[in-house]
C-alpha cells in the first residue's frame, strides 16, 4: 500500500507546499525495494509530483512528467501556470497510456496509479 500526501502549511504571510510518501516500491514476484523516493521535484523548482499505485507504470509516468516539464521551456521557466502544467501533464500521461502494449494482459492498459502534482500558482499561492 502506498501513502502519498501533499498539503499546504501556512506560516505567517507565506505558504509552504509539503509532500510526504512512503518509500517502498513493489513489483512482480513479490519483490519489494525500500528507500525509494515516490516524490520527484520538477525542474521549475516550484512544484513536485508524487505517485501511489502500480510502480511498473506509475514510476515511468512520473519520470516522463518531470522530463516533459524540463524539455518544455515555458513550463520549465514558469511561464506556464499550474493549471496549464496540469493539462500538459495529463496529455503526456494519456499519450503514454495509449502507447502501452500488452497482448497477454489487456487489463494492464490502464493500471491503477494516482498522482499528486502540486506547485506554486502565481500570486494566488499553492495549487
Amino acid at each position: 500500500m502506498t501513502v502519498s500526501l501533499a498539503w499546504v502549511r501556512r506560516m505567517g504571510p507565506g505558504e509552504q507546499l509539503w509532500f510526504v510518501s512512503d518509500s517502498r516500491l513493489s513489483g512482480g514476484g513479490g519483490r519489494t525495494w525500500d528507500y525509494c523516493s515516490k516524490i520527484l521535484p520538477v525542474s521549475r523548482l516550484d512544484s513536485a509530483i508524487s505517485f501511489g499505485g502500480d510502480t511498473d507504470t506509475a514510476y515511468p509516468l512520473m519520470l516522463q512528467c518531470a522530463l516533459a516539464v524540463d524539455y518544455y521551456a515555458p513550463a520549465r521557466e514558469r511561464a506556464t501556470d499550474m493549471p496549464r502544467l496540469r493539462m500538459h501533464t495529463l496529455r503526456v500521461f494519456n499519450n503514454m497510456a495509449e502507447a502501452i502494449k500488452s497482448e497477454h494482459h489487456p487489463d494492464l492498459k490502464y493500471p491503477g496509479a494516482t498522482f499528486i502534482l502540486g506547485g506554486i500558482h502565481g500570486k494566488n499561492g499553492v495549487s
